[in-house]
């Protein structure tokens, strides 16, 4: 719930005693510092938070993307930039190659 939120919000860091996610208001209910806490430290180990103040556990930089995700998709994408450019490379070499027989 925490990463749809700010994902969908695009909001990178979560300021814990100023996030909505806490308070239900329609039923007057909210978690209280312990359990906001306990969250927390679940959503860091999950990969896709780390705290910006590690002392203070304050505020909590978002991970949209794992770093593991985000480094296979860097390398997805060079994978596929790198065959364009082969591509690109061998049509040039046999364009030319027409050229010079022509």
């Amino acid at each position: 719930m925490i990463l749809d939120y700010h994902t969908a919000k695009k909001i990178k860091t979560l300021i814990v005693h100023d996030c909505p996610l806490w308070s239900n208001s329609s039923i007057k209910r909210q978690l209280s510092n312990e359990d906001v806490a306990i969250v927390m430290e679940e959503f860091c180990k999950s990969g896709h938070g780390e705290w910006e103040d590690e002392g203070t556990k304050t505020r909590c930089r978002i991970l949209w993307r794992k770093p593991e995700q985000l480094a296979s998709d860097i390398y997805d994408w060079a994978e596929k930039k790198m065959a364009l450019l082969d591509l690109f490379a061998r049509s040039t070499s046999c364009i030319q190659a027409k050229m010079l027989t022509v």
